[in-house]
């Protein structure tokens, strides 16, 4: 048996009127959705910069086992972030000391900022925040003038 509604349309009878359920459905799965796809943009992001990082540490602790003097590994290091995400970020270097024949290691950090809402979306969510900006650190080892 069906019933007429006001709005000319024929309802089963005993039916609850459904106006508005995917509304609700989408303003509480839009944070989640937001959520993922804030998510992958900022992690992709985070992944190529501690990608260019630890290129970058890579070709200064290369500089600096060559020469054994740490400004030249620093040189290299901010010269290998010029025309990449990280250009202006702020590279910064350590170095451990360089005796022939011995490993030494270059450390390069620099702080990575979200473009997205992520921190707050998972705050809105009751989830543990994210801080922004965040601490991405690459090592580098190379034996020393060897």
């Amino acid at each position: 048996m069906t019933v007429p509604r006001g709005n000319g349309r024929l309802v089963p009878a005993g039916a609850a009127p459904e106006r508005g359920a995917v509304a609700v459905e989408f303003a509480l799965l839009l944070p989640i959705l937001l959520l993922i796809l804030f998510g992958i943009i900022d992690f992709g992001r985070a992944f190529n910069a501690q990608i260019t990082l630890t290129q970058a540490a890579r070709e200064g602790v290369r500089a600096y086992a060559i020469t054994g003097n740490p400004s030249d590994g620093n040189a290299r290091t901010q010269q290998a972030v010029q025309g990449t995400s990280l250009q202006g970020a702020g590279v910064g270097t350590s170095t451990t000391a360089c005796t022939t024949g011995s490993p030494t290691t270059l450390t390069a950090t620099t702080q990575f900022s979200y473009v997205t809402p992520v921190s707050g979306i998972l705050n809105l969510l009751g989830a543990a925040s994210l801080t922004n900006p965040i601490t991405l650190t690459s090592k580098a080892t190379m034996r020393c003038k060897g």
